[in-house]
């Protein structure tokens, strides 16, 4: 055995701990991320917010830079902005994750939004 080298049963424990340490870390995302999900409130939709979030759904799928410049003008126009809404913000929001081409991210989003106005 070479004298610079550490014995092979310290590189084992190394080893082993770097392993616990990354599944520790892959753990404790996975529980942030449960946590986060599970504590996000529901928002209800009126009907007219229903409307624009289905065809926000549709307009993301289509990745439609168009759809989505009419869709929002005729959003303002029935959404005042005085009026600062629960599902005025995150139509918002959604409109924004568009924007910026993350267009997945926001159908995500409206779809998750359409499927918590179903009452069960």
């Amino acid at each position: 055995m070479e004298r610079n080298q550490p014995p092979k049963s310290f590189a084992l424990k190394r080893s082993s701990a770097g392993k616990m340490i990354v599944g520790a870390t892959v753990i404790a995302a996975i529980m942030v991320a449960g946590a986060f999900w599970f504590s996000r409130s529901k928002v209800e939709l009126s009907k007219d917010d229903y409307a624009i979030t289905l065809a926000l759904y549709r307009v993301c799928n289509q990745r439609s830079e168009q759809g989505l410049i009419e869709l929002e003008a005729v959003w303002r126009e029935s959404e005042p902005p005085e009026k600062d809404t629960a599902s005025g913000r995150v139509i918002r929001s959604i409109i924004a994750d568009a924007r910026s081409q993350q267009w997945q991210d926001a159908a995500r989003a409206c779809r998750q939004i359409l499927v918590d106005q179903v009452k069960h």
